[in-house]
């Protein structure tokens, strides 16, 4: 495991601990912060999880305030966040209590019972007659990573069944998925692996192209009907490409989307190395609870990475790297210096070769020249890109 990686993602969370208020807020910046939720204190135990830290006392602390949160619709009645939950809990298991790993059997199947007919997920779910009777592929996907990241060495008939549901959703209708791709191909490469239809492969492969930019967020905006028939409105925000390393857990139906994945791996080692350990998504902006616990499950991902790139290390996880650059210069167009150097190279090439008078040795020489002029601009661009990129 990269514990460095991973000690100094959990140590913000060490730091802002009380035994006084077990629990974390939305962010890790200030020590003691009285503010707590779901969702910083399931990142919190997850981390903890992650990186095998945390007094027995903490973790049991959170653990019980966890199950507080989300073992009943009356106190947690949003999907998403009863899903996060769950995961932090589940991580947490071998460290809890009988009666607390009770209870995490309990939320597991009260997730389960939440879906609608179709087998995806609404937005909440209070009661048969009060809940979101309109499914969300943003959030089954969601809810689905975190089932299956929950037992990651049981991938049983059920959650199966659930990933073929997301890829049909997703076949159906691309455009749905628009801004958070990768999220839907980490909830069906996790569960159908290289069984996924090779259209979701190909879908995979053209976002792997893109650059990698953790300034890329979606936010998804929902509604929900509270317990007491008031309603609320709430958001999560995310940094999709820190989903992207999820499919190096085992077979992908897309080996260069797992070198995306690689790629985006590197960039969030610069991260942390930059910002004393945390990750910082974009300037200026303040450690979030969340964002620190998926940069967590990346790194794990690509330390426990499966399939093709199973027992990755050292300098093998170099040459894939450059390998994962070199495909995707070949796939994208020359930038506008390189274009420009080609075609002036081009040209003279071409007036010296039909315009001069010369032996049909030199004539040769002259085409060889530029030949090798042209290979050796695109040699200097690749080398110049994977330079940068692949460190």
């Amino acid at each position: 495991m990269n514990t460095p990686s991973i000690g100094g993602l959990a140590q913000g969370f060490l730091d802002s601990y009380s035994n006084l208020n077990p629990g974390w807020g939305q962010f890790i910046d200030r020590p003691h912060h009285p503010q707590r939720g779901g969702f910083g204190t399931a990142s919190g135990a997850l981390l903890c999880a992650l990186s095998k830290t945390g007094s027995p006392g903490m973790i049991e602390a959170v653990g019980k305030r966890l199950l507080e949160l989300s073992d009943a619709p009356s106190k947690q009645c949003q999907n998403i966040r009863l899903a996060w939950s769950y995961l932090g809990l589940a991580s947490s298991q071998p460290r809890l209590s009988a009666d607390i790993k009770d209870g995490i059997i309990r939320v597991r199947n009260r997730i389960l019972a939440q879906k609608e007919a179709d087998d995806l997920w609404g937005a909440y779910w209070v009661s048969d007659k009060t809940r979101d009777h309109q499914p969300s592929i943003f959030v089954s996907s969601f809810v689905l990573v975190c089932l299956v990241l929950a037992t990651p060495d049981c991938i049983d008939s059920t959650l199966k069944s659930l990933g073929l549901k997301i890829q049909e959703s997703y076949l159906d209708n691309p455009a749905a998925c628009e801004g958070f791709e990768p999220l839907v191909f980490a909830a069906i490469s996790l569960t159908l692996g290289r069984l996924a239809d090779r259209r979701v492969a190909k879908g995979m492969k053209d976002f792997a192209w893109k650059v990698v930019s953790f300034s890329r967020l979606f936010i998804y905006f929902y509604d929900f009907e509270q317990p007491d028939g008031e309603w609320g409105r709430d958001y999560i925000v995310l940094p999709i490409d820190l989903l992207v390393p999820l499919t190096l857990r085992g077979e992908s139906p897309s080996f260069v989307y797992q070198l995306r994945g690689l790629a985006t791996f590197s960039r969030l080692e610069q991260n942390l190395k930059q910002n004393g350990g945390k990750f910082i998504g974009a300037e200026g902006k303040r450690p979030s609870s969340f964002e620190q616990a998926l940069a967590g499950l990346a790194v794990v991902s690509v330390d426990t990475a499966g399939g093709a790139l199973k027992d990755i290390a050292g300098w093998r996880r170099w040459i894939y790297k450059i390998y994962y650059h070199l495909l995707r210069d070949r796939a994208q167009s020359f930038e506008l210096w390189g274009t420009g150097l080609v075609w002036i190279v081009y040209i003279v090439g071409t007036a010296l070769f039909v315009f001069l008078p010369v032996e049909q040795t030199q004539r040769f020489v002259i085409v060889a020249t530029f030949i090798a002029m042209n290979s050796l601009t695109r040699l200097i661009r690749l080398i110049r890109g994977m330079v940068g990129r692949a460190r």
